[in-house]
């Protein structure tokens, strides 16, 4: 039987296991400490809660909230604020209210990209800063995966319908100047695994001379409202 809309994206959600690596959390932190001060901070798709807890630890001062369309599990903070809502939709949050939003390995998850960096940009005070992270479609993994399969590497069947929203630096310029943001900064994870070996990465080949854009399976976005 053909799965409702709702049903749809319940299973892209749960497919996604909600959590994402150390490398990719600890290069947002990063971020964050660079681009971001002090007030109130949402994870959007923030999954079972992972990256909230080393927010907590890392930024005691934060003021800290997640969104998602998992229910809040229980080893996430008391203190930490919790909407469960489904991203693809507007978020029952009010306008100008944040200081600081992460994203990290959502945006590819979602039907409407520009929909949702419109949403992050509206509730996000001014001056407020985003940091964003998503599958890195312009490493030679990738693109070798686009012309041998014709599909980015992390955008196959063995992905779908988790991964539906393959998106490129200059796509994620467009869209993010087309909804108001300013650019700051990219960034990279600094881990890439090489075409067909998995196991293996460039940085373990070339002893960490290999890094950046070609050589990083995840890439990361620097916005200011």
């Amino acid at each position: 039987m053909e799965k409702s809309l709702a049903e749809h994206r319940q299973l892209a959600s749960d497919l996604s296991l909600g959590s994402s690596n150390e490398l990719i959390y600890r290069t947002a932190l990063d971020l964050l400490q660079e681009y971001c001060g002090s007030g109130s901070h949402l994870d959007f798709g923030c999954g079972q809660g992972h990256f909230l807890k080393q927010l907590e630890s890392k930024f005691p001062e934060l003021k800290l909230s997640g969104v998602d369309l998992m229910k809040k599990p229980e080893k996430v903070s008391g203190a930490v604020e919790w909407f469960a809502e489904d991203l693809n939709q507007n978020l029952d949050l009010p306008a100008q209210s944040l200081d600081s939003i992460s994203a990290l390995e959502i945006i590819e998850h979602l039907e409407n990209p520009r929909h949702v960096f419109r949403e992050l940009y509206r509730i996000l005070k001014p001056g407020g800063t985003l940091v964003l992270s998503t599958p890195n479609n312009e490493t030679w993994r990738a693109i070798l995966s686009y012309i041998k399969r014709g599909h980015f590497v992390a955008f196959t069947d063995r992905d779908y319908p988790a991964h539906i929203t393959p998106l490129n630096r200059k796509d994620l310029l467009r869209i993010a100047e087309e909804s108001g943001f300013s650019f700051q900064a990219w960034g990279f994870s600094g881990k890439g695994c090489l075409p067909g070996m998995t196991r293996f990465s460039w940085q373990g080949l070339s002893l960490g001379m290999l890094k950046g854009l070609r050589y990083s399976d995840n890439i990361f976005m620097v916005l200011k409202k």
